[in-house]
């Protein structure tokens, strides 16, 4: 039963259109997150978007922390937010919102992880395969902010794969060769 999988791992997902100037400014994020954390319950991804093949690997998380663009938001202001999975339009196509990919998780599997959503303002979406030179300045902060969530979430997480009983803990007069 699905309900009994016991979640641990935590997904950073950034993601964007890195063809269009600050529009992949989430997927610059998450490559700058590559390898910050030496711990197996951390996996970052950098996608172009959003597909629906991503609910199996939320289905099994604890927790995801989506970074994107988002031209509704003052160019480089940024807030983070938490994400309810909601049912919108267009919830059966090549990509989704992160709300709706909850939503469709929660649908499918019957769970789905704690998330917040990273949104970053922008402003230059010229077809360019660089970061303005404001957003390359912002990205520390934005990268820190990231860093700081998903470090909360690992002090508040029990590491699921320590419960894994090692060779030395088993008792040797138990053991059938």
């Amino acid at each position: 039963m699905v309900e009994e999988i016991l979640p641990g791992k935590i997904l950073v997902i950034g993601y964007g259109n890195t063809l269009r100037g600050d529009d992949g400014v989430g997927w610059h994020v998450a490559e700058s997150l590559q390898g910050a954390w030496r711990d197996r319950r951390v996996e970052v991804r950098a996608l172009p978007l959003l597909p629906p093949e991503l609910t199996l690997d939320l289905a099994y998380s604890r927790a995801v922390l989506f970074i994107d663009a988002d031209c509704q938001l003052q160019p480089l202001a940024w807030a983070l937010e938490p994400i309810v999975p909601t049912a919108q339009s267009a919830l059966f196509t090549s990509h989704l919102s992160p709300s709706n990919l909850l939503f469709l998780t929660r649908w499918l599997y019957r769970r789905h992880p704690q998330a917040r959503l990273l949104r970053i303002g922008v402003g230059h979406f010229d077809f360019d395969e660089k970061l303005s030179p404001a957003m390359s300045d912002l990205l520390p902060q934005l990268t820190s902010a990231a860093k700081n969530l998903v470090t909360g979430w690992l002090l508040r997480s029990p590491d699921v794969h320590a419960r894994r009983p090692r060779m030395a803990d088993v008792d040797p007069v138990c053991v059938k060769l």
